[in-house]
């Protein structure tokens, strides 16, 4: 049953499944193993390449995980509904290892896909916050209000950035705009 055929995605879905039910029950080798034959079935199934990170990360292989994950990101081919949790899969492990530049990189890239995306955008905001970047802040902070123009916080974030870099005219405007809401 678990041979290359043309029944690959069926075949693979049930491989899925098995490796759920083994990582479940706490078989992290079992599951990376049975995620492994999946890719030999169908080479770059995000879905096996996404488990193999998630086990390598709980196995403590931050750097397995990441390997696979970049494989992940590489087979998405563009596709905004697997890129999405890609990147912010990939935001957490470099969090983990304090690389504050790499997770922004990746948020960067989120909001590049989706413009929208208000997570990404407040982790965006959060992390220009923590580093004093408060150039990258401005430009956060703009396009959160322009998505959600009722929130105080981000015309309050704008204008704290704005005072620290001495615009204080413009950060006047700003904390008048927050107080307003």
């Amino acid at each position: 049953i678990f041979t290359k055929s043309n029944n690959a995605p069926v075949v693979a879905q049930l491989l899925s499944y098995m490796s759920v039910s083994q990582a479940r029950a706490g078989d992290l080798a079992g599951a990376a193993a049975t995620n492994q034959r999946m890719l030999e079935l169908m080479p770059g199934n995000i879905g096996a390449l996404r488990n193999l990170a998630i086990i390598s990360r709980d196995l403590g292989k931050p750097d397995d995980a990441m390997n696979y994950l970049n494989q992940a990101i590489a087979a998405s081919a563009g596709n905004v509904a697997d890129l999405k949790p890609l990147l912010q899969f990939a935001a957490e492990l470099y969090q983990a290892k304090g690389d504050t530049t790499q997770v922004a990189a990746q948020y960067e890239k989120i909001v590049e896909l989706d413009p929208t995306d208000l997570n990404a955008l407040i982790n965006l905001a959060n992390l220009y916050t923590a580093t004093a970047n408060d150039a990258k802040l401005i430009e956060i902070e703009q396009k959160l209000i322009a998505l959600d123009p009722q929130n105080y916080q981000y015309p309050l974030g704008m204008a704290q950035a704005l005072a620290r870099q001495g615009r204080t005219q413009e950060a006047l405007i700003s904390a008048q705009q927050a107080r307003a809401l």
